[in-house]
């Protein structure tokens, strides 16, 4: 049987959040990225961090991660936060 698709969702908001949702009822494995807990995807299958660490050794390899962020600074400073925690190609 082939590993369980995993995604990755940076922004939890409404947007992501219903992606999220939409992402465990097609039977995938999804963690979330968020600035807070967010108990109401968690208690639905959303494994939600706080911290990019956590994220990222969660997702395994290769990774697949959706930005759901405000267009402009917002995107530079996260994408700016997020690459010491990943490797080329993967």
């Amino acid at each position: 049987m082939p590993d369980q698709m995993k995604l990755g969702i940076i922004g939890l908001g409404k947007m992501g959040g219903n992606l999220a949702l939409q992402a465990i009822e097609k039977n995938m494995k999804v963690a979330g990225k968020a600035r807070n807990k967010k108990p109401e995807l968690e208690e639905k299958g959303v494994k939600v961090v706080t911290d990019y660490k956590s994220f990222v050794s969660y997702l395994g390899d290769p990774k697949v991660i959706y930005l759901s962020l405000p267009a402009g600074h917002t995107v530079d400073m996260i994408l700016e936060e997020l690459l010491p925690y990943l490797r080329q190609g993967m």
